[in-house]
């Protein structure tokens, strides 16, 4: 069984994707819950009743539009079929 904070421990560790915002969602969060998110880098802790205030607001900040580096823009090329 895998939990969240270690899915994200690999994704931090072993990805290309090691920048990518986490918003971690619990029933309750306490004190142990917020040191493991901090150390993650976790973008924040929500519970399920903070979803529907916070959510938006914290998406609009930590989410930014980047261009692709590894990638051609492969909506502007037309497709090559064989």
């Amino acid at each position: 069984m895998v939990t969240g904070f270690e899915l994200v421990r690999s994704i931090r560790t072993n990805s290309l994707n090691r920048n990518t915002p986490v918003i971690f969602l619990a029933d309750r969060v306490d004190q142990k819950m917020e040191h493991l998110g901090k150390a993650l880098d976790a973008a924040a802790m929500l519970t399920t009743e903070d979803v529907e205030f916070r959510l938006g607001d914290i998406v609009r900040e930590c989410v930014r539009i980047e261009p692709d580096r590894q990638w051609s823009d492969l909506v502007s090329q037309p497709i090559k079929s064989n």
